[in-house]
Parts: C-alpha cells; sequence; structure tokens
C-alpha cells in the first residue's frame, strides 16, 4: 500500500520515496532495541520438527477458504 501511495506522492523523486522508507527502517530498529528479554518459559525443552504439523493444518483450512486466502 506505502509503494503505490509513495509512488505517485514523489512521481519522479524515487530517491525521496526510499529515504522515507529508510527512515522508517531505521526508526523502527531503533525502536526495536527497547523491547525487553523475556526468560524461556523452559528453557530446557527442545524444538521438535513435528510442531510444524500444527502450523500446516491451519494453513490448508486458510487456502481453501477464499476470504481468508484472498482469492
Amino acid at each position: 500500500m506505502s509503494g503505490s501511495f509513495l509512488a505517485e506522492a514523489f512521481d519522479g523523486r524515487e530517491v525521496y520515496s526510499g529515504a522515507l522508507l529508510l527512515g522508517f527502517t531505521i526508526v523502527g530498529l531503533v525502536w526495536s532495541f527497547g523491547i525487553n528479554r523475556v526468560p524461556a518459559a523452559d528453557p530446557a525443552k527442545r524444538f521438535h520438527l513435528t510442531s510444524l504439523i500444527d502450523v500446516g493444518s491451519p494453513m490448508k483450512v486458510i487456502r481453501r477458504d477464499s476470504v481468508l486466502g484472498w482469492r
């Protein structure tokens, strides 16, 4: 969305839209350094690849649904 707006607003002066987006990126990066670290709930617990199945099942439902899948 911002790309089409900036392309229209800065027609012929794309360097300004690039500088604006770079500025937003830098501000977001600096702001993210203020996020506090939270300790893991169970640091001894290991990640298992089977947990990716929990992500795959809802994705199938989303792909089949025309509203959720944006088709």
